[in-house]
């Protein structure tokens, strides 16, 4: 939700129409309406790759739903490779956000 009170699918998220009162009416089947739908849809560039899109809410902003994340290794062809381990679930309390990414460098 933003401060005027909009519902947002994302914090990024630039336009909304949702409002409290949609929430409160359409309960869980808000993920129905049009921000929610277009937050999920993945650009056919993307097709395969393993971002799915990248952020959606940043593709919003930069105004191209339909184009990769502009920040996406994958689609700006970079490849970086890291010595890495993985953590413990109990270590990563946010772990299961669509919108956070843990990284630990070694």
């Amino acid at each position: 939700m933003a401060p005027d009170g909009r519902i947002l699918p994302c914090t990024y998220w630039p336009q909304s129409r949702l409002t409290l009162a949609d929430l409160s009416a359409l309960g869980e089947r808000i993920i129905e309406a049009p921000e929610f739908l277009a937050a999920r849809r993945i650009p056919a560039a993307c097709d395969g790759c393993p971002c799915r899109g990248g952020c959606a809410g940043r593709r919003a902003v930069v105004g191209g739903l339909d184009a990769p994340d502009p920040y996406c290794p994958y689609a700006r062809k970079d490849r970086i490779a890291l010595a890495w381990e993985r953590a413990a679930g109990e270590d990563l309390p946010k772990v299961g956000s669509a919108c956070t990414t843990v990284v630990s460098a070694a």
